[in-house]
Formats: C-alpha cells, sequence, structure tokens
C-alpha cells in the first residue's frame, strides 16, 4: 500500500504517522487497511520479528558458489580440512568478487575457516572488517552477516581469556537485535536471542569480578525491554494476521461509512480500533489507529465512573464480552448490593459492559418507596 503511493507522498506519510503515534500517549498504533484484499500493513511499528511465513530470504541465491576460487575453497575447507589452502582460494574469490553480497558471503567463509585453524588473530581482523564494511549484508541462507561476526568475535575473545571484549561484542550484536536492525523471521530472531542470551549468562556465572557489574546491568537492562517488546509485537502480529476479516465486516455492516470504531477480541488479546477514512486516491485503502488498551482501561474509564458514581451510593463493575471483570469500584461487594441497571458504551466502544448495583439494598424501603 505504501510502495503504491506518489514517490513524494509515501514518506510525508510516514513521518505524519509517526508524529501522530509518538505525540499522544493514548495511540498505540497506527496502520493502514485495504478493503479489497483485508490486508493489514503496520507502517511505523518497530517490530522485533515477523512472521515466519512473511520474510522471505533476505539474499535468497548467491553466486559466490560459481566463482572458481570460492568453489575450490570449499572443497579445500570442508573436503580436504586444508584449511590454510583454503584461505587462500578465499582471498583469491574475494578479490574476483564483484558486487558487496558476495565480497560478503567470502569473507565470512574466509573468517570461519581461520578461526577453524585456530588462527584466531586473523579470524578476528576478518570478522571485524565483516562488521565493519558487510554490516547490511544478508549470507544466502539469510544470516545477517554483521550478526554472526560479533557473535564469533565475541566467542574467539572469550577463547582468548579477554573476558571483557568477548561481553562486549555479544552485548554489542544483543544490541543491534533488538533495536531491529535487520529484518528477521520469528524463529531466526528466537535464535540468535537464545544464543546470545545463554553465551551472556554463561560468562556472568563464571565471572564473580565486580568490575563486570555494569555490562551486567546493561545486559538485564536489554532482557527486561526485550520481553515487553516481545509481548508488544506478538500482539501486534496477531493484529496484523487475524484482524482484517473483522473490520471488512465492519465496513460492510456500515455502508457509505469508513469513519467509525469498535472493539474485537481475539483470544486473550483486546483491541480498541478507530477506522479514519481512506487514504487520498486509494478508495480501497484506509488508515486506522490502535488505542491503548490499558490507558483506557486503567486512567480513563476507571477516572470517569470512580469521579461520576457516588461511593455511598453505587458500586459498579466493567466486563468483557466473555464476562470476564476489567475493572471494578472499591466498595463492591455481591452480598451488599442489588443490579440497577446495565448499559454499553458509545459505539460498543470500548466492547465493554457497564454495571451498576444499589449499596445496602433495604427491600422493605424498596418496596414501601
Amino acid at each position: 500500500m505504501i510502495a503504491s503511493l506518489p514517490i513524494d507522498s509515501a514518506p510525508l506519510l510516514l513521518d505524519k504517522l509517526h508524529s501522530l503515534k509518538n505525540s499522544h500517549p493514548l495511540i498505540e498504533d497506527c496502520f493502514l487497511f485495504n478493503s479489497q484484499t483485508d490486508e493489514i500493513v503496520l507502517p511505523v511499528s518497530r517490530l522485533l520479528f515477523t512472521h515466519d511465513n512473511k520474510v522471505e530470504n533476505n539474499n535468497p541465491q548467491s553466486d559466490a558458489a560459481f566463482l572458481p576460487g570460492f568453489a575450490q575453497g570449499l572443497q579445500d575447507e570442508f573436503q580436504k580440512h586444508d584449511y590454510g589452502q583454503a584461505v587462500k582460494s578465499y582471498q583469491a574469490a574475494f578479490s574476483d568478487a564483484k558486487n558487496r553480497n558476495l565480497k560478503g558471503e567470502i569473507l565470512n567463509a574466509m573468517a570461519r575457516t581461520q578461526k577453524k585453524a585456530g588462527n584466531f588473530l586473523d579470524a578476528i581482523v576478518s570478522y571485524q572488517k565483516l562488521s565493519g564494511e558487510f554490516g547490511e549484508v544478508f549470507s544466502s541462507n539469510g544470516i545477517p552477516l554483521k550478526l554472526a561476526a560479533q557473535i564469533e568475535l565475541g566467542f574467539i575473545y572469550g577463547a582468548l581469556k579477554d573476558t571483557l571484549k568477548s561481553i562486549q561484542h555479544y552485548l554489542t550484536a544483543y544490541h543491534d537485535l533488538f533495536q531491529g536492525t535487520w529484518s528477521l523471521k520469528q524463529s531466526q530472531y528466537e535464535f540468535w536471542s537464545h544464543t546470545l542470551n545463554d553465551s551472556l549468562h554463561k560468562i556472568f556465572q563464571n565471572e564473580n569480578s565486580s568490575f563486570y557489574f555494569v555490562y551486567f546491568d546493561s545486559f538485564k537492562t536489554i532482557q527486561d525491554k526485550e520481553s515487553q517488546h516481545k509481548k508488544t509485537t506478538m500482539r501486534l502480529l496477531k493484529f496484523q494476521a487475524e484482524a482484517g476479516n473483522l473490520i471488512s465486516r465492519k465496513f460492510l455492516s456500515r455502508p457509505g461509512n469508513d469513519l467509525f470504531r469498535f472493539g474485537v477480541s481475539l483470544d486473550d488479546q483486546q483491541y480498541f480500533i478507530s477506522m479514519l477514512g481512506h487514504m487520498p486516491k486509494e478508495l480501497n485503502d484506509f488508515w486506522g489507529i490502535l488505542w491503548r488498551k490499558n490507558i483506557i482501561q486503567d486512567s480513563l474509564l476507571y477516572f470517569l465512573t470512580k469521579e461520576n458514581l457516588p461511593d455511598d451510593q453505587i458500586a459498579w463493575i466493567i466486563s468483557d464480552d466473555e464476562n470476564r471483570v476489567i475493572l471494578q469500584s472499591e466498595n463492591y461487594a455481591a452480598e451488599n448490593t442489588s443490579l440497577l441497571v446495565t448499559t454499553s458504551f458509545v459505539d460498543n466502544f470500548p466492547n465493554w459492559t457497564l454495571a451498576l448495583y444499589r449499596q445496602n439494598p433495604n427491600l422493605i424501603e424498596d418496596l414501601l418507596a
């Protein structure tokens, strides 16, 4: 959808969506929706990963194997186990390669072979070059070469008993991974995250020196942020994958009206949605907003009910569409209340029910009144 916009319009739209999202704490995210395909796009979301079936290989085909020097290097490395000769073959192939993807793939093979041979100092130079000059390049099997290089540097420095540099390289890789430096599938992200967590855990378990405390603190900070952001990523991916047909039904129930709001539940996740009209010149593409459930629930609704319903007379409960209690007044007690009325919110937004109860009912007084 974004790609279909005029070149001068797409950046402006993205800038406005970013500004809108970042300036309003009530907004969880902005999205685009195509009413013909039910596709949902999250153009300004910072997701840790995408669904495994959504991302294609970033560098699906490599021509490195067709270079004579590279093919010879693979034979020397894996069949003959002649690592010295393999490095020479890779060096020749690196000189012959004409594009960055090929060079990155070959340099990675060269560094790998130097490490196998125990030539750690040469491998460090190669991995540093790979990390510094080929940061955006993926291998033919979808591995970010900079990420792999940082992890290998962490391993090599650990083998050389340079614990500080080992920690620093692992933390750099973990930070870059968490920041979304590369677009990865969920399975890829989980693999690299587990690898880095396991490597750093082992170091900190074996090192008792307080000298490393600041690095351990950084590690725990990234871990905590990652845990929370992973929940957000899974929540948004669920919305992207499953909410399209629900939005379509809302369009069908409101012909001619593309401005509306509603709440939906997908398993244990609830989403509050506002559709805000179609995009210019794109009659099938609409944009909308996801509102933050926790702020609506814990701040706005709780404040409004508490301020407008007298505690000495009225108790209340707010329940979701499956009759689970979302909020309730502090003075609610089932044995001391009687139901007065139940009602829903305007436009069923949020899609919850408000039940009002009278406190300490007196049956005789009610009958005589």
